[in-house]
């Protein structure tokens, strides 16, 4: 199961950029960054089942969760003030618009996640060995 989800997030973290650049429609720019989020959650949510397996954190069965709450939280905020500023005007609007760092966060998201994802199964590929080292020393 997991191995399905770094393929799902892998292709989803490289393909969308292509298919925005190319939205056929304003539903199909809207969905895009939805099944972005829902892909984070999902993988958030199923990683907060069990405790850390590797690096500093190991065995604390408290991190994935506060850290799940923490990305899902700000997703749900984030998406309500767009909702409330785009009935408050343009000037409101703009203000909270989408710009490029959401993009990089979306990207480095689903990247982390796909590392989390390889030492969860308890790969030994080289990848799986640098995830597991990337994290604070």
């Amino acid at each position: 199961m997991h191995a399905g989800m770094c393929l799902l997030l892998t292709q989803q973290m490289l393909l969308s950029p292509l298919f925005l650049q190319n939205a056929s429609s304003a539903f199909g720019a809207f969905l895009d960054p939805v099944a972005d989020k829902l892909m984070v959650a999902t993988v958030l949510v199923l990683l907060s089942t069990q405790p850390l397996a590797a690096g500093s954190l190991a065995g604390n069965a408290w991190v994935m969760p506060v850290a799940t709450l923490i990305i899902i939280g700000r997703e749900i905020t984030m998406s309500a003030l767009r909702e409330w500023a785009a009935t408050m005007g343009p000037a409101a609007k703009a203000a909270v618009a989408v710009n490029a760092w959401g993009k990089w966060k979306t990207a480095t998201q689903m990247a982390a996640l796909t590392c989390l994802l390889f030492t969860r199964d308890g790969a030994s590929s080289q990848l799986a060995v640098a995830a597991a080292a990337a994290g604070p020393p």
